[in-house]
């Protein structure tokens, strides 16, 4: 997500966020410092993407950066950009 904004010009970050019981999920910010803040949840079985995934003039996320907001977009646990926990590998652990 960061090097596809990057390529719309538009400036990102990258943030960790942990939750109470180890879990690390991924959420992107589209930088608009100072302006109202806006976040963007994706529904199941989804992710962050599908705030991006249509033409840039189409997108929600970027419609919202543009019209001058601070735009977060976070995912939930398991998705592409939240495989992450303090303690389980979700890889090897079946918990």
């Amino acid at each position: 997500i960061p090097d596809y904004l990057t390529s719309l010009g538009i400036p990102s970050e990258s943030h960790w966020v942990e939750t109470d019981d180890g879990y690390i999920l991924g959420a992107f910010r589209l930088a608009n410092p100072g302006r109202p803040v806006l976040l963007l949840q994706h529904g199941i079985l989804a992710s962050a993407w599908c705030w991006l995934v249509n033409d840039p003039e189409l997108s929600p996320a970027l419609r919202l950066f543009h019209l001058g907001y601070d735009v977060w977009l976070t995912n939930t646990r398991g998705n592409t950009f939240s495989r992450n926990h303090t303690k389980w590998n979700p890889d090897e652990d079946e918990e």
